[in-house]
């Protein structure tokens, strides 16, 4: 068995055997063939905060791999690290930079699969929050490239 870990746009392929190792395992050796993958020192620094599975799902790190994935899945982790690696198909040290082109975005339609994970980007928006806004103008939200207005319906009389 063996399962591809998605680094942004880095991608390596970990074999697992048999699949009987838990997920934790997986994150180490992903983590350590990624600082391989990019040309980085075994010290350097890469925290891996979780996997998601392509459909979205959240790997727990206890469960065994053989349980929740199957052979050559392809898995997101949500991560971060001491300094971005920017660019580049993590195959050699020298396409650094070269923003080689995306084959498989298509495949990839979490958010996270090409940011490294950010403790600050999230925000709870609650329906009080909402209410108690003191312009009626809605909730702007901004996806990279476009922005969507979702009008929030006056308070209920």
């Amino acid at each position: 068995m063996k399962v591809t870990v998605c680094f942004g746009r880095t991608r390596v392929v970990v074999p697992c055997g048999d699949g009987n190792v838990k997920v934790q395992n997986l994150i180490e050796q992903a983590a350590m063939r990624y600082k391989k993958a990019i040309a980085k020192d075994p010290s350097y620094w890469v925290q891996v905060h979780r996997l998601e599975h392509g459909d979205g799902g959240i790997l727990d790190l206890d469960d065994m791999l053989c349980d929740v994935v199957d052979d050559k899945d392809r898995l997101v982790a949500v991560y971060e690290e001491q300094d971005p690696h920017n660019g580049g198909d993590g195959t050699s040290a020298s396409s650094t930079g070269t923003h080689s082109p995306e084959p498989f975005a298509s495949e990839m339609n979490s958010a996270s699969a090409f940011q490294p994970y950010q403790a600050a980007s999230e925000i709870e928006v609650t329906t009080s929050a909402l209410r108690s806004s003191k312009s009626n103008a809605g909730l702007e939200i901004r996806l990279a490239w476009r922005v969507r207005k979702c009008v929030t319906p006056g308070p209920q009389e």
